[in-house]
């Protein structure tokens, strides 16, 4: 995990995402500082978002695995709407899709946190887990690695 100041990090009150269902166990690694998707034990696809069955070869049978913090900007948005009243001390803030090569370049949806000056496509970043708040979520964020040094701004 990366260590970061937490002033960096938007604090958001509600809503929070709330694991259930088929995705809880991608909300439960994320509150242990893990990043793990679904993947098919029969054919090794990842999915994502998850699925019960594995949409390749039609199997019931997934492991959630861990992948590594690390990505590329696939898109993103600069969003001035604050979609709910928690989220109003953060416009504008930047949406971003990133591709996780680790995970078959699945596609995650985060807030960039950090500086924005080379945001850009195919920018790389790193994920950082916002610890669990008050209502005991954690979130992940995404924040640009410095090509150069490979530090993270």
């Amino acid at each position: 995990m990366i260590a970061l100041d937490m002033k960096d990090l938007p604090i958001l009150g509600d809503p929070q995402p709330q694991g259930s269902g088929v995705d809880a166990p991608f909300w439960a690694a994320l509150n242990v500082g893990e990043l793990r998707i679904e993947r098919c034990v029969a054919c090794r696809t990842w999915t994502w978002p998850p699925q019960f069955r594995c949409g390749e070869c039609g199997s019931w049978d997934f492991a959630w695995e861990a992948v590594a913090l690390q990505g590329v900007v696939h898109s993103w948005t600069r969003n001035f709407q604050a979609f709910s009243p928690e989220w109003s001390a953060l416009t504008p803030y930047v949406s971003l899709m990133v591709e996780v090569p680790d995970a078959g370049d699945s596609r995650f949806m985060g807030l960039l946190i950090g500086e924005e000056g080379a945001l850009r496509i195919g920018a790389a970043v790193a994920g950082v887990i916002q610890p669990p708040g008050p209502d005991g979520q954690a979130v992940l964020r995404w924040k640009l690695v410095d090509q150069s040094s490979g530090e993270r701004r």
